[in-house]
């Protein structure tokens, strides 16, 4: 698909499918029209154009991405539907955050989160957020990170002092934390990367962040989990963050800096 192609819609039936016009041509995605069906979303174009391009790129079947505007998912409920090859499992919304326009806002008085079961193995991985985060003590971001069942494997997360941090664990119980200057209060896609037998990456946008180590001891692998994937707070409502959220992710391959780019281009223009 063409980056920037305008919307448009097919009916299916009674089902009304959003494509992109190429030409003369309406390009449909069946993966998005099952999506749309599934969710009930309203506006998929933007969405299109993001599954086009990891397919393009074969990434689909190493990624899940979980929409979380109102008009890009079910827009209700606890139920946020996701896409990708990787996995079918959809999010389960946790003491009922608040669909919105701009994202699923979360309250941290509430405990409120989301979480998915396990779909990941120990390989490299990128965790991807997009949110403007109001949290100021500690919060979990985007984890799958079970502490008191020392069953650690990766996670981002903003401290009390309002640093962005990032940490990894083998055994699943010492990890490393690496930290940037600030965790972003405006709408900003954030993604972290941890490669297999090497190091990790943060970036805000498109910037890479200057990390120190500041706890623990550096890692260079990650466990292989059972805990769940969890947003804005850990399962069992530990460490809950407040904040909207538009989007969170993962892809579990490495990347290049170009495809890196262009997905958080086109996470941005959802």
């Amino acid at each position: 698909m063409l980056v920037g192609s305008a919307p448009s819609e097919l009916k299916l039936g009674t089902t009304t499918v959003t494509g992109v016009r190429r030409g003369a041509g309406l390009i449909y995605d069946s993966d998005v029209a099952a999506f749309q069906k599934a969710s009930g979303a309203t506006q998929v174009g933007p969405i299109l154009a993001l599954v086009d391009y990891l397919k393009a790129q074969n990434l689909w079947s190493a990624s899940r991405f979980y929409p979380m505007k109102s008009a890009q998912n079910a827009g209700s409920g606890s139920t946020v539907y996701g896409l990708g090859g990787l996995t079918a499992n959809n999010m389960t919304l946790g003491n009922s955050p608040t669909w919105g326009s701009d994202g699923v806002t979360f309250a941290s008085a509430s405990s409120q989160h989301g979480t998915i079961s396990d779909f990941l193995s120990d390989g490299t991985i990128s965790f991807w957020l997009r949110a403007a985060i109001t949290e100021t003590n500690l919060g979990v971001l985007l984890a799958q990170f079970d502490g008191p069942g020392n069953d650690r494997s990766v996670q981002i997360f903003t401290s009390s002092s309002q640093t962005l941090n990032v940490s990894r664990s083998l055994n699943g119980i010492v990890s490393e934390t690496y930290e940037d200057g600030s965790t972003p209060s405006q709408d900003t896609t954030i993604s972290a990367e941890w490669l297999d037998g090497g190091g990790r990456t943060l970036w805000k946008q498109k910037d890479p962040q200057s990390l120190s180590l500041v706890g623990g001891s550096v890692q260079t692998s990650r466990r292989n989990s059972t805990a769940p994937i969890s947003v804005m707070g850990h399962p069992a409502g530990a460490n809950p963050t407040s904040g909207t959220v538009a989007l969170a992710g993962v892809i579990e391959t490495a990347l290049t800096t170009t495809q890196r780019e262009t997905i958080t281009d086109l996470i941005n223009a959802l």
